[in-house]
């Protein structure tokens, strides 16, 4: 697994729940995400928060392009009132 990596949530079938865990520093004792939180009704303003964000930078292309399919993913369980498991 990688150092760096986003987990994606959808609490209580009206905001997704995004944490980014940055495990790259080894000597640090605690180490707490990065957490973003969205109403669905305004899903555009996570890609508005996580590209002001300096961590996301660091993801490949491919890694942006898999964060988006699961917030998609998000998007269509929720249409749906069905949970969602990140792959």
């Amino acid at each position: 697994m990688n150092d760096k990596y986003i987990l994606v949530r959808l609490s209580n079938q009206n905001s997704i729940q995004l944490y980014y865990i940055d495990n790259s520093y080894k000597n640090i004792t605690y180490s707490y995400p990065v957490c973003f939180s969205v109403n669905l009704e305004n899903i555009d303003s996570i890609f508005t928060l996580l590209s002001l964000f300096s961590g996301i930078n660091m993801f490949s292309t491919k890694h942006k392009l898999y964060l988006g399919q699961e917030i998609f993913k998000v998007q269509v369980a929720n249409g749906f009132k069905q949970g969602y498991i990140q792959d």
